[in-house]
């Protein structure tokens, strides 16, 4: 099932009774790469090379829909944290087959795809995934060199080199996967797919860029906000929610400007709201 856009779905959440039990699954570039990194006992990357499936277990939420079960047997060219004394792992996994609405088990872990996975130990040689909804997000196959500057440096540039992958699909991961782990060391790659790369590409990389808070990008940004934000643009409703967490100075003339002429009434809201949390901000500093 396609993934609803961005906007659609926040005023979906806010508008609708949602049980208490249910969690929403983060967008594509908001899951919090960072902080998984920081908290799993586990972080690697890899490819998975088979798949054991358990079951296929039948869910009665929504209707009949069914979820595959099993153990996925990753074949690891990146260590980040940990280490194994073999080149595979054997991670167990659950994927719901509608698309994870629930906010869990979200990792299709296919024969052949690229992971990165921030896991924890499970019984014997078997590991669980840390998070059952991001605890394995797709990566390209690419892999960056290796650096001495730690875990997210290393990861950052591994990031990067997918942002020369071969399918265009792989390529937004990748910058998604950059978003995730802001704030990033440098925003250079971004700048380049943004000067260079599809318009979707393009798109893609700006919202990444605004995520990290690097304003430069707010010339070319701004045109595509002022307009009217189409319901199957997931890119640009990306752009519109990175637009709300804006936190610096530089950023308040664009973010008058949206506010007062956007042709969207969620940007106009978002831009209005972001210009008041700069302003408390600097109240506070003033105190």
């Amino acid at each position: 099932m396609r993934r609803c856009f961005l906007l659609a779905g926040l005023i979906i959440c806010l508008t609708m009774s949602i049980p208490l039990w249910a969690r929403v699954p983060a967008q594509p570039g908001f899951e919090d790469v960072r902080n998984l990194a920081k908290l799993a006992p586990l972080v690697f990357r890899g490819q998975v090379v088979d798949v054991k499936f358990a079951n296929k277990r039948a869910y009665a939420e929504n209707g009949h829909v069914y979820s595959d079960e099993g153990v996925a047997v990753i074949w690891v060219d990146r260590w980040y944290r940990g280490s194994s004394s073999g080149r595979f792992v054997n991670l167990r996994f659950v994927y719901n087959d509608i698309g994870a609405a629930n906010g869990h088990d979200c990792s299709d872990l296919e024969i052949g795809s690229y992971w990165i996975a921030f896991a924890k130990p499970g019984a014997g040689e078997l590991l669980e995934m840390f998070d059952d909804c991001e605890g394995a997000l797709r990566i390209s196959s690419l892999i960056g060199p290796t650096t001495s500057g730690g875990l997210l440096s290393q990861m950052e540039e591994d990031f990067a080199a997918g942002l020369d992958d071969s399918a265009l699909d792989v390529r937004i991961i990748s910058i998604q996967r950059l978003a995730g782990l802001s704030p990033l060391r440098s925003t250079k790659a971004l700048h380049r797919v943004i000067a260079t790369g599809s318009e979707e590409e393009s798109k893609w990389a700006i919202f990444a860029a605004l995520k990290t808070g690097d304003t430069s990008v707010l010339p070319v940004a701004l045109p595509l906000l002022l307009q009217q934000a189409h319901q199957d643009d997931d890119a640009l409703g990306a752009m519109v929610l990175a637009i709300l967490k804006l936190r610096v100075p530089e950023a308040v003339p664009s973010l008058t400007k949206l506010a007062n002429e956007s042709s969207n009434g969620s940007v106009r809201d978002f831009a209005k709201q972001a210009l008041r949390d700069i302003k408390e901000l600097a109240d506070k500093s003033e105190k």
